[in-house]
């Protein structure tokens, strides 16, 4: 939605609400991820991943003249990731090494 302030500047701004429902493997994986060399373990408690964004930009256009400059901000909930857990384990599901957790 931009705002002209006069004929050379403008101002311009969008808001954004999303939401994503948890995929299938991130609530009930638990199992090894051949392909990814990792074991993965769903969490069936997960909740929706929320988003709110917001974007702000001032524009300025004059003749052969044109820039702009412009701020984001994303403010994530319930955001479902993978991270390393820092077990090791072997195919029997014993763990073989453990370092801190990283995140």
């Amino acid at each position: 939605m931009p705002v002209q302030a006069d004929p050379a500047w403008s101002v311009a701004g969008n808001a954004a609400y999303t939401e994503r429902a948890p995929a299938l493997y991130e609530l009930h994986a638990n199992g090894p991820h051949d392909a990814a060399g990792q074991c993965l373990i769903g969490n069936p408690e997960a909740q929706k991943d929320k988003a709110v964004s917001t974007h702000l930009s001032l524009c300025f256009a004059s003749g052969p003249n044109r820039g702009s400059v412009g701020v984001f901000y994303s403010r994530f909930k319930n955001d479902l990731t993978e991270y390393n857990t820092g077990r090791l384990v072997n195919d029997d599901d014993e763990v073989v090494a453990s370092a801190p957790a990283m995140r």
